[in-house]
């Protein structure tokens, strides 16, 4: 699963607890990734740094939001096992729950 945040989002800030909860929650079976940016590298790590159970990538420069054309924050893109793309967009916290349980089987 991969989070695209930017620190001044309030959204994203909204979603800490649901995305550091399903990170810790599912920790063998879904690698949870945030990918922030839109803003500075040292913002970024400062957020970063307070937010558990995520591996965080700093993405200052855009690439891998561009890789996966994410033009907005907060935005997911979920793959399955297979490396399919299972979502690709914004999900409210219970949506995003719903779709990590039933992947994560």
């Amino acid at each position: 699963m991969l989070w695209f945040w930017a620190p001044w989002c309030p959204t994203c800030r909204a979603q800490i607890p649901t995305v550091s909860g399903l990170g810790e929650e599912y920790a063998d079976r879904v690698n949870v990734v945030g990918v922030g940016g839109l803003d500075t590298q040292g913002n970024i790590e400062a957020l970063a740094g307070r937010i558990d159970h995520v591996t965080h990538l700093v993405d200052d420069e855009g690439a891998v939001w561009k890789h996966f054309h994410v033009t907005a924050q907060s935005t997911y893109t979920v793959i399955d096992a297979d490396g399919e793309i299972m979502h690709e967009g914004y999900l409210d916290n219970g949506e995003l729950e719903d779709l990590v349980a039933r992947l994560a089987g």
